[in-house]
């Protein structure tokens, strides 16, 4: 505590210190017993089961949740926004829909998570673009690709 606040060196503010830590800590400790330790509502094997029954459905929905998903990207805690900047400081220009996809979904050696489309769905976006290009060459989408 002396770290963060400026206590002089001395017995008698160890022991207030003290006090104020021990009286802190029995009055946490009698809330959270208040707060969810209950007899009449549940049994004592009910209170020292370490998983409720709430925790274990809603990881349930959770499991089934992502076992739907087709695609999970591999940015890990990196945000779209720092990407997209980082892409930016790289090119000098700013990142079009396509590689904010393939940025996303792509691993660090270039390939993409077996079993998924999104290898497929990624080329066949590259080539409508390219082929919007030479059709349209003035429109805007070239900025995405």
């Amino acid at each position: 505590m002396r770290e963060h606040f400026i206590i002089p060196n001395d017995e008698v503010y160890d022991k207030l210190a003290l006090q104020r830590v021990d009286k802190y800590w029995r009055h946490y400790k009698h809330e959270l017993k208040k707060t969810f330790f209950h007899l009449d509502k549940k049994t004592i094997e009910q209170h020292y089961d370490p998983v409720q029954v709430d925790i274990l459905k809603l990881s349930k929905i959770g499991k089934d949740a992502r076992s739907l998903q087709c695609q999970t990207h591999i940015m890990g805690a990196n945000s779209y926004a720092n990407m997209r900047a980082d892409y930016e400081d790289e090119h000098g220009k700013p990142m079009g829909l396509i590689e904010a996809w393939e940025r996303s979904y792509m691993r660090k050696d270039g390939s993409f998570d077996e079993g998924t489309a999104t290898e497929d769905f990624l080329q066949d976006e590259k080539a409508k673009g390219e082929t919007l290009m030479l059709f349209a060459p003035s429109t805007s989408c070239k900025e995405d690709l």
